[in-house]
């Protein structure tokens, strides 16, 4: 009956921000190892080593908090269009950014008993891509908020339970999408959204 989705990945320009992203990181941490010398005498005692890892962790930590508390109330405050949106928000990606950050904060508390200069560019580096991710992970999110996007993952989700045959869902995801649509015409009609 039904032989493939009708919604393809199109690339867009937030695709290539990923890509120019990755690439930006990839220059700067060569230009970090090959160019910028951390050797001191003795690594373990000196005290700028200890000192930047515990500045980089404190300050990650400190992002982390802000960058996923203003995802989850906007989250929240958009939750109106759907109940779904949450779990349509917190995608692989979005966890996989959480964990990255994760990693980031705790990596150098662990080098922080013996810290080298391997250590410390590695988490730099670690840092920098965290940092650099921001951009795309947010323009990602404002995206994934929109009730376009939402809709489109609505109608996937109903269109593979279609192919599943499972009956009740499918009625529970057009009933979704139905008034998800009547919202979204409501609030466009009387131009509050």
């Amino acid at each position: 009956m039904f032989t493939k989705v009708p919604f393809k990945h199109v690339p867009t320009r937030g695709d290539y921000l990923w890509g120019f992203t990755f690439l930006l990181w990839a220059l700067f941490s060569l230009w970090l190892w090959k160019q910028y010398r951390l050797a001191p005498k003795d690594p373990a005692q000196d005290p700028a080593f200890h000192y930047l890892l515990s500045a980089l962790s404190q300050g990650m930590a400190a992002l982390f908090g802000l960058i996923f508390t203003v995802s989850l109330v906007a989250a929240q405050l958009t939750s109106r269009y759907s109940h779904r949106l949450l779990k349509h928000i917190f995608s692989f990606y979005t966890i996989t950014y959480i964990g990255l950050f994760i990693v980031a904060i705790i990596l150098p508390l662990l080098f922080l008993p013996s810290p080298n200069p391997w250590k410390v560019k590695l988490c730099l580096s670690l840092g920098a891509l965290a940092l650099l991710l921001l951009i795309p992970y947010f323009r990602y999110f404002l995206d994934r908020l929109t009730p376009r996007s939402l809709l489109e993952t609505l109608f996937q989700e109903s269109f593979k339970r279609l192919r599943a045959k499972n009956r009740i869902d499918q009625i529970e995801s057009i009933q979704a999408i139905d008034l998800s649509l009547i919202h979204i015409w409501r609030c466009r009609r009387r131009r509050e959204c």
